[in-house]
């Protein structure tokens, strides 16, 4: 199943008591990607692979939780076979050693700047460094689904990605963008 950091956050327009609520992903609509910068040039790779387990409720989301399991090994970019190579390495997500990346929340609330609008907070682990972050999200129905979207900015030397000769920002960018766009309905 594919689905992403944030995908667990599309399960939260369409449930309707106050009890949180199991989602199930539709993976086929469902992307998460991330944007960085190699010598000033974006550049955009996908996580073909990843599974969430979510329980929400738009009306109570203090009573939800979301936990997303990543396969570093599906992280792929298209464009350029180089990066791409790189992206299971040492110097990168060290697959090897660091397989899964995961996100854990500790928290889940609406966000002010909307009724569909939500903040997940919670742990981020990549190469086994647990950093908290907020991810915010919109809500929006699709069908008799929900498609939530999101993004997250992060820096990647927090995370130990990036060795060697890429600890720097002269060639790779420090900041690297996480976006999200979950499709989901309640089980």
């Amino acid at each position: 199943m594919r689905i992403g950091v944030a995908t667990a956050l599309a399960f939260t327009l369409m449930a309707t008591t106050a009890h949180a609520k199991p989602w199930q992903v539709d993976a086929a609509s469902s992307t998460l990607t991330f944007t960085g910068a190699q010598a000033g040039t974006p550049f955009t790779g996908t996580f073909k692979t990843f599974t969430p387990v979510i329980d929400f409720d738009p009306v109570a989301p203090e009573k939800g939780s979301i936990r997303v399991a990543i396969d570093m090994a599906s992280a792929h970019i298209a464009d350029d076979h180089e990066q791409d190579d790189s992206l299971p390495t040492e110097d990168w997500f060290f697959v090897k050693k660091f397989p899964q990346a995961t996100f854990a929340s500790t928290r889940i609330s609406r966000a002010a700047t909307g009724k569909n609008s939500y903040v997940a907070e919670g742990d981020l682990t990549i190469r086994g460094i647990s950093k908290p972050v907020a991810l915010a999200f919109t809500l929006a129905p699709e069908g008799t689904a929900t498609r939530a979207n999101g993004e997250l900015s992060l820096t990647r030397t927090d995370f130990g990605l990036g060795g060697k000769q890429w600890a720097d920002d002269k060639w790779i960018a420090y900041p690297v963008k996480v976006s999200y766009s979950i499709l989901a309905t309640p089980k």
